[in-house]
C-alpha cells in the first residue's frame, strides 16, 4: 500500500483529466453568454436597418413590410416579435399624418401645445420599431441568461 501512495507515475494525466472538465465547463459558459451578446447584436443590425427602411419609403409607408424586414433580417431560427407603431401607438397613415413632439428627457411622445415643441424643434411623424425575442441559454443557470427577452427598438421621424 506503501508503494502505491508514494507513486507519482500518472499524476500529470489526473490532473490534467480533472483541470480539462473545469476549462471545458469554463469555455461552454463563455460561449453560452458570446451567444446572448451576438443575438442581441443581431436584432439591433435588424432594427437599424429597418429604421433606414422606414425612412426611405417614408412617401409611402407601410408597416407590416418593415415588420417582416425585421423577421427576416435577424438572422435566427425563431422569428422574434416585432411591432410597427406610429406617433406613441396610432395607426400609421401616409396622408395627414398627424405630428407630435419626441421627447428625449422621458423618452415618450407629448402633442404640440403650439407649432413648436418645447425644445423648440418642430412637431413630427414618428415611427417606432420594437423588436423581441426570448433568448434560451444552454448552459449558464436561468436566472442569469435563460428565459430573458432580448430588445431592441429605434424611434425614426419620418417628417
Amino acid at each position: 500500500m506503501r508503494r502505491l501512495l508514494s507513486d507519482r507515475r500518472g499524476t500529470a494525466s489526473l490532473e490534467f483529466a480533472l483541470l480539462s472538465v473545469f476549462f471545458f465547463g469554463l469555455c461552454t459558459v463563455a460561449l453560452d453568454f458570446g451567444l446572448y451578446i451576438q443575438q442581441k447584436l443581431k436584432l439591433g443590425a435588424a432594427v437599424e436597418q429597418a429604421g433606414l427602411m422606414a425612412f426611405n419609403t417614408r412617401g409611402d409607408f407601410k408597416p407590416e413590410n418593415i415588420a417582416n424586414y425585421v423577421n427576416a433580417a435577424a438572422g435566427t431560427s425563431i422569428a422574434p416579435e416585432t411591432t410597427v407603431t406610429c406617433n406613441q401607438g396610432q395607426p400609421c397613415v401616409n396622408k395627414d399624418r398627424p405630428n407630435v413632439c419626441w421627447s428625449t428627457a422621458s423618452k415618450t411622445f407629448v402633442t404640440p401645445p403650439g407649432a413648436a415643441c418645447a425644445d423648440g424643434a418642430e412637431p413630427g411623424y414618428y415611427v417606432t420599431v420594437a423588436t423581441r425575442m426570448r433568448y434560451t441559454s444552454i448552459v449558464v443557470p436561468d436566472r442569469w441568461l435563460g428565459g430573458k427577452d432580448v430588445a431592441q427598438s429605434a424611434v425614426i421621424r419620418l417628417q
